[in-house]
């Protein structure tokens, strides 16, 4: 059966649509999480509603017609995450009943509800996606933006260090914290916090190192740009915590790709490193900015590792049934404030029972981007970016940050393969074996199939090679 010209041209166009669709989508996310420091509210007297709140809202209204009209398609491995998340969900909700803070409780409880919905939302988005390298871009180009954007408003601010608060809003954009070697700025950028800042820059700094579609020059100056930003926020575990990711993500690459391959990858972040430090000291030396000195005394001054040891001693003591935990917030409740571990806060508020729940996603997860690793290039920031907030996760309460949402949803919704952007026109129609309803609402060139296990397009040469009939 032949389909007619008018028929295909009309499905190309939709197939382009919703690629257009699911990037402004999830652009506008990742923005949201960027820039979630420039507008809060307090509703309820103590209830936090951050920027990325409204954001997700807004993408949630988008993707609801368009999924319910049938343009959607779910990933069958983005289901199997969604399962994976439901007990998990379950046991968090029956903690939230035993949290001595009510209130905080069930705010908390939404916050996982919200990350289970951006599982979902964004992953079926990104599935939509004919592959991640246009995504890549969008990120790259927007954290390029705004690190420049940053830096030029920390270097601006540096004379009235004085008066600096710790909101960007007005010319404020970094925050001082006193250190053994005296008072020392740390840029924040649009976010409130200097560590939660480089912790979102990172994602589109890892994007910049894989663009093809840009020239070389560009990249190198907005990888550079994107660096400066992350390494003045003077983030000790940022810093230690990027490289330590970058040495794991080389020697997976080395196993799976060669090592060619994962010297490559290595060797691209001795040369970022080399090349930031050079000029953020120079820069900074040029305006009266020992960076140097300044990085010293913050790793010298440990009073906050110290600190968040001696909560981890506090909550162990404190700690009277392991097995179910204490209920939703019930570390903060003992401490005064944040532990800083996402690891022993999900540890102490829910048990062995929830943090075994938790760390079984994140195992999938990580095996789900490694197997990725062997077919797609495209994949290695968002599974570096993944690696990288594993480590983040043992020294700030990020468990239910929108980011690591967004990665994990990127990382279950994507195929094997790429998917191939349909011809308005091919030659000589598509037959009815290849009818779209298949698979997809798109077209696909007629010298495709689609693999039962994966749902992605493979080349008919490749399936005759393997004797195997499509």
């Amino acid at each position: 059966m032949k389909l007619p010209a008018d028929f295909q041209n009309r499905e190309a166009h939709i197939y382009r649509s919703v690629n257009a669709l699911a990037l402004f989508s999830i652009t506008v996310v990742f923005l949201s999480i960027a820039l979630y420091g420039l507008v809060g509210f307090r509703i309820l007297g103590n209830i936090d509603v951050a920027i990325w709140d409204f954001a997700i809202i807004f993408v949630l209204i988008l993707w609801v017609p368009w999924f319910l009209v049938g343009k959607g398609l779910i990933y069958r491995h983005l289901i199997d995450g969604m399962i994976l998340l439901i007990p998990l969900l379950l046991w968090v909700g029956l903690e939230m009943l035993r949290s001595p803070q009510v209130v905080r409780g069930f705010t908390m409880f939404l916050m996982l509800l919200r990350g289970y919905v951006i599982f979902f939302v964004i992953g079926t988005f990104a599935f939509n996606l004919k592959n991640l390298r246009d995504l890549n871009n969008r990120i790259f180009f927007c954290g390029a933006f705004i690190a420049a954007l940053s830096l030029f408003l920390y270097f601006y601010n540096l004379g009235s260090i004085t008066g600096i608060m710790r909101k960007p809003f007005g010319n404020t954009i970094l925050m001082v914290e006193p250190t053994i070697s005296g008072k020392v700025p740390r840029l924040i950028g649009f976010s409130k916090d200097p560590n939660f800042y480089a912790l979102s820059m990172t994602l589109p700094f890892l994007c910049g190192q894989y663009l093809k579609s840009v020239g070389k020059l560009v990249k190198f100056v907005g990888v550079i740009i994107i660096g400066s930003s992350i390494l003045l926020t003077l983030s000790r575990s940022a810093i230690i915590f990027l490289c330590a990711s970058w040495v794991i993500v080389s020697f997976i690459l080395t196993i799976f790709q060669g090592a060619r391959v994962g010297w490559r990858y290595f060797r691209v972040m001795i040369s970022a490193v080399v090349i930031i430090a050079f000029i953020v000291i120079a820069v900074g030396t040029n305006l009266n900015l020992n960076v140097v000195k300044n990085i010293d005394g913050r790793f010298h001054t440990l009073s906050t590792v110290k600190n968040r040891l001696a909560y981890i001693e506090i909550l162990s003591e404190k700690l009277e049934n392991p097995i179910i935990g204490a209920g939703l917030r019930g570390s903060e409740e003992v401490l005064g404030r944040y532990a800083h571990n996402s690891y022993v806060e999900l540890l102490y508020d829910t048990g062995i029972v929830g943090f075994s729940l938790w760390l079984m996603f994140l195992y999938a997860t990580t095996k789900r981007g490694i197997t990725l690793l062997r077919y797609r290039a495209d994949i290695i920031p968002w599974f570096h970016a993944w690696v990288f907030t594993l480590f983040m996760s043992t020294g700030f309460s990020i468990t239910y940050f929108p980011l690591l949402w967004i990665i994990a949803a990127v990382i279950w919704s994507q195929p094997r393969n790429f998917r191939l952007e349909p011809e308005p026109i091919p030659p000589s129609g598509l037959s009815k074996q290849w009818s779209p309803s298949y698979f997809s609402p798109s077209p696909l060139n007629s010298n495709l199939c689609f693999s039962a296990r994966d749902k992605n397009p493979i080349n008919l040469v490749q399936l005759k090679k393997r004797n195997l009939k499509p």
